[in-house]
């Protein structure tokens, strides 16, 4: 999403691979020093990624956005988790986006 709203105006690097297990995911040392140079970060903020508290810490003066902030996130329909808020499940549409701008 963040490469479809910034386009060619920014440069869109993500610390975990496309395909990538985030929930368990454990930054490295070049992953926060990459970021360190980074003039924005981008947070899901639903706790998809448990490790992004830590990770945050070590990145003094970057701004953060939570992209789920203000998104009711779709529910979780069967299984243990039935009701719960889906962190996979927010709406990325257009609006949003521009939101984001």
């Amino acid at each position: 999403m963040a490469k479809n709203v910034a386009g060619d105006a920014a440069e869109v690097s993500s610390i975990t691979k496309p395909g990538a297990e985030i929930h368990e995911y454990q930054p490295t040392p070049g992953d926060i020093k990459r970021a360190q140079g980074a003039q924005l970060i981008l947070a899901n903020g639903l706790n998809l990624e448990r490790w992004f508290a830590r990770f945050y810490q070590h990145l003094s003066g970057v701004p953060e956005v939570v992209v789920s902030t203000g998104v009711k996130p779709m529910g979780i329909t069967e299984g243990p988790y039935n009701g719960k808020p889906n962190p996979h499940g927010l709406d990325v549409g257009r609006k949003r986006a521009d939101l984001c701008r």
